[in-house]
């Protein structure tokens, strides 16, 4: 436990990085996943909150690390990962956040996946 915890916390101190190249933003997800199920999700509630907010950042911020996300190869998985991981209130700012960048999602190749991921979270 003590070992998911200090690894979700590093995740969070350089998300700002680690989203950017193919591997490392495998790791944000799997940091994302860890910390949102399995038996120690509970345990890590603070952990995976201070990623979120590092990965939303200020909704009204178009230069956020969220903003940059949704037009990059990498960083759509990451916000699809969001998408599912986040509940309530979370869930209610990323999805703000997210309404702003539609124009950008719909003109970006891979933008329809995010598209899709927040009607399937609408949907459930």
């Amino acid at each position: 436990l003590e070992d998911k915890r200090e690894i979700v916390r590093a995740v969070a101190r350089n998300v700002d990085s680690l989203w950017r190249s193919k591997c490392s933003s495998h790791v944000v997800e799997k940091a994302l996943e860890i910390a949102s199920e399995g038996q120690h999700s509970g345990s890590l509630e603070a952990e995976r909150s201070a990623l979120v907010s590092k990965l939303i950042g200020d909704p009204s911020d178009r230069s956020s690390i969220l903003h940059q996300m949704v037009g990059d190869r990498f960083g759509t998985f990451i916000v699809q990962r969001l998408i599912e991981h986040t509940q309530g209130h979370e869930k209610e700012i990323l999805k703000q956040a997210l309404q702003r960048c539609v124009p950008l999602l719909k003109r970006h190749p891979r933008g329809k996946y995010i598209l899709d991921a927040l009607k399937r979270a609408a949907m459930s």
